[in-house]
């Protein structure tokens, strides 16, 4: 149960038990960021296409991922499968309107899991053309 401040303008404390989320970004050549997330669950590397000057491009893919509190599904799941799932149905939504979420997904060139160091390997190779 949180509590409100008496003083509107206090910042909230941070939840003592909510876990730090930090996320990294890795240029690439070719164009390519890498991004990684420290979450409990999906684990996985996704790779984006990232015009110069990257810094930008970083920001943008940012502002994508803030849009859809840096969920995974609405990045990489095809657009039918957005509609046909109902629990998807707010970001085939947001997919269809909202210009950063489109630029996040158009960007989106594809994912390696991180199941095994072998399998991981194999998929950024076949992502990115380099190991």
């Amino acid at each position: 149960m949180s509590q409100t401040p008496a003083d509107p303008n206090e910042e909230d404390a941070a939840e003592p038990d909510a876990p730090l989320f930090f996320w990294y970004f890795f240029p690439l050549a070719r164009n390519i960021a890498a991004w990684e997330a420290t979450t409990g669950s999906g684990r996985a590397t996704y790779f984006f296409h990232a015009d110069s000057p990257v810094e930008a491009a970083v920001a943008s893919l940012t502002r994508g991922l803030a849009l859809v509190n840096f969920r995974r599904e609405p990045i990489y799941l095809p657009e039918t499968l957005l509609d046909q799932q109902p629990r998807f149905q707010r970001y085939a939504i947001g997919a269809r309107k909202l210009p950063g979420l489109r630029a996040l997904r158009a960007a989106y060139l594809g994912r390696a899991i991180h199941s095994s160091l072998e399998t991981w390997q194999t998929q950024v190779l076949s992502i990115t053309g380099k190991p």
